[in-house]
This record gives C-alpha cells, structure tokens and sequence, in this order.
C-alpha cells in the first residue's frame, strides 16, 4: 500500500530469555496456518505468522536462541528455556522471517491495526482440524501455504 504506515513490533518468548524486534512496513500481513505442525507447535487450532524482511528484523541480546530444523523446508527459532516457538525461516525465503504473532508485545502492536494491514489471509486451510470450523470473516482462504 502506497503510505502505509511502519510498524515496529518486539516480540518475547513466554520466560522473556529470547526477544526480536523487526519493522513492517507496506508488506505487514497475518497468516492464519492450520496445517499440522503449527497446530502442534502451537497448541492451538491455528498459528498466526508476520513475514518481515530479514534486514528489518534482529534478535536483542540472548543467549537462549535455538534455531531447529522443523521440516524439509525450513527451521525455526525457539527458546531454549520455554520452549516458546518464535520464527519459522523458511530455506527457499532467505530475505523473510516469519515471526509468531502470539510474541508480539501487546503495547507494539499498531493502534490502528486494520490499517496498517496489507492483507489477513488463512492459510493451510486443507489441514484444519475437523473440530474447529473457520470463522465467516471474509477473509481469503487457501487450501496451501501462500
């Protein structure tokens, strides 16, 4: 979006022992994944994710990063202390990091969150759990990952 604003988010594990902060600018979108390993990871019915640019996102000092290697396509980083799932890394994206909304601190998300959107999409949406049906909010749906 021409003018979209920037977004500065910081994210934190649940111990606090591993932080980020990255910025967003006229690419700043949610992904709602329901495929199987983000249920699992997250203990939810889905996770949510933020692509950033790899150069507008860095780690603030911990020593608590581990990065593991989740599937063929990628890796993620979580805390060593906690557990708490903070990035996937895609091989194939070496210029994105997809960083877990969940560890967004409450006071960096935007105001004005809608309109700081690009676009909110689900994604994964062949993969849901057959207990949770997806809410009737309009947004796109697409049986893969975009």
């Amino acid at each position: 979006l021409p003018g979209a604003r920037v977004a500065s988010l910081v994210g934190r594990c649940a111990c606090g022992g591993c932080a980020w902060q990255a910025s967003c600018g006229e690419e700043f979108q949610l992904q709602h994944c329901y495929c199987q390993l983000c249920r699992k990871m997250s203990g939810s019915a889905f996770q949510t994710w933020i692509p950033v640019r790899s150069s507008s996102f860095g780690w603030l000092p911990s020593s608590r990063i581990r990065l593991v290697r989740t599937t063929k396509q990628g890796q993620r980083h979580v805390c060593a202390e906690c557990g708490g799932v903070l990035t996937i890394v895609y091989d194939e994206q070496p210029d994105a990091v997809w960083v877990a909304a969940g560890m967004v601190e409450d006071e960096t998300w935007p105001a004005d969150l809608g309109a700081s959107l690009r676009c909110t999409v689900h994604i994964c949406c062949s993969f849901g759990p057959g207990w949770y049906s997806l809410p009737e909010d309009g947004m796109p749906r697409l049986p893969l990952a975009a």
